[in-house]
């Protein structure tokens, strides 16, 4: 009777599932389940690989647009995972499970649909992986289940992306992945859509000390997200305050660029138009520098001084990068931004002529808001398709372009309650 032979190792089930393996290889998976689940995983992962390579490879261009950096990352990092297992001789699963992950994150990058389907199926694989290396499993779980739930949360499957961080939660044993999921969870708590800013606000003062054990950076990410919350909150004045400690411990060009953006703002919102486009001005300054991955930096910086141009008197400068920048939102598919990009240039319009048609601009909004995933969107478009009406039934106005700004404004930190006209449109 012969002796077991031991399982396969990646070499030997790369050239089986390339149709080169050896005879005593092909009797052998025929006869261990477990090979047999691992051939299966690898065909797998390299049917979803070679799909979802394409998929990235077509994005590519339009990441151009979108000034996204990740077009090096697919073609340096992702690309080589196809086969990376083929060449490792040790770990089989979890180099799979860490190569689907590394994909998901690549198609995160560019927005992708499949995005969401990897992270399931880096899920499953980690699960399996765990059963072969014990040490790496919950590493891997912990690690699939925050990707599952950033994708959630780019879809607006809000209370889902929570479960999938009580998952990660579950399988954390490293005090980076408990510092990660909890910024992750007071983020999606600071969510408008979500918006419990209280209890984002206590998790990240109960995990300061835990994220000054982490990183620098981790602590500055902390406190930008504070910043952010207590912005929405309206506290201009403590978001100002965190955001000027902040600005005095960044490390970064982009990082600076950020908190300068964050600082014109504020400044705007306290009535300090001037300040607030010298700050706008300086963060542009610093996103062009960054090349294309600051192009999202600069487009919110060019908002900015679109706004504080209209304040300061000067609509048609204002009006000409407010055009451009919805534009370029739009192409990104950030179709929040876009809005709020569109509603600057219906007020930039009406400053600049006060009987001009704003009814077009009006049906831009509202096709933008039907791509807009989250309960606010139908609120807005509420708001949009009364502002086109008083177009058609009379000249809308600057008045009326402000009562729908104040209450989209409202929506980011108040829960979606629909839309009510200052009067009834009969009346009018």
């Amino acid at each position: 009777m012969s002796r077991p032979r031991r399982c396969l190792n990646e070499g030997e089930m790369a050239a089986l599932i390339d149709g080169s393996g050896t005879p005593e290889e092909r009797e052998h998976i025929a006869t261990c389940k477990r090979c047999r689940k691992t051939r299966d995983l690898i065909a797998a992962l390299i049917h979803e690989f070679g799909d979802s390579v394409e998929a990235a490879d077509e994005a590519l261009s339009s990441m151009e647009k979108r000034g996204r950096d990740c077009a090096a990352r697919i073609e340096r990092d992702v690309l080589p995972h196809r086969w990376q297992f083929a060449a490792t001789r040790d770990g089989a699963s979890p180099a799979i499970a860490n190569a689907m992950l590394d994909r998901f994150e690549a198609l995160m990058d560019i927005a992708s649909p499949n995005a969401l389907p990897m992270a399931d199926a880096a899920i499953s694989i980690a699960g399996f992986a765990a059963e072969l290396v014990a040490d790496d499993g919950a590493s891997l779980r912990c690690r699939a289940w925050k990707a599952k739930a950033v994708a959630l949360a780019s879809f607006a499957c809000y209370d889902e992306a929570l479960q999938a961080l009580d998952e990660a939660a579950g399988a954390a044993e490293d005090i980076a992945d408990v510092a990660s999921i909890a910024y992750a969870r007071a983020w999606l708590l600071g969510n408008p859509d979500v918006w419990q800013p209280r209890d984002a606000l206590e998790i990240l003062e109960k995990h300061a000390a835990l994220f000054d054990q982490i990183s620098a950076a981790r602590v500055r990410s902390a406190r930008l997200l504070r910043a952010g919350i207590n912005m929405r909150l309206g506290d201009m004045a403590r978001a100002e305050e965190e955001l000027s400690v902040l600005l005095e411990v960044v490390e970064t060009g982009a990082e600076r660029a950020m908190v300068m953006g964050n600082l014109a703002t504020c400044r705007m919102q306290r009535g300090d138009a001037v300040r607030g486009l010298r700050l706008a001005r300086d963060s542009a300054v610093l996103c062009r520098s960054e090349g294309r991955s600051g192009t999202l930096l600069l487009l919110q910086a060019e908002w900015i001084i679109a706004q504080a141009l209209g304040a300061l008197n000067d609509p048609e400068g204002g009006l000409v990068i407010a055009r451009r920048v919805a534009d370029e939102f739009a192409s990104m598919h950030l179709e929040e931004s876009a809005v709020r990009a569109e509603l600057t240039c219906i007020r930039l319009m009406l400053a600049c002529d006060p009987v001009t048609d704003v009814g077009e601009a009006c049906e831009r909004v509202i096709q933008l808001c039907s791509r807009w995933a989250g309960p606010r969107a139908v609120c807005a478009a509420e708001a949009f398709q009364y502002l086109r009406d008083m177009a058609v039934r009379r000249a809308a106005t600057i008045d009326d372009a402000i009562t729908v700004e104040s209450y989209v404004d409202a929506l980011r930190t108040a829960k979606p309650q629909r839309f009510r006209p200052p009067m009834p449109l009969i009346a009018m």
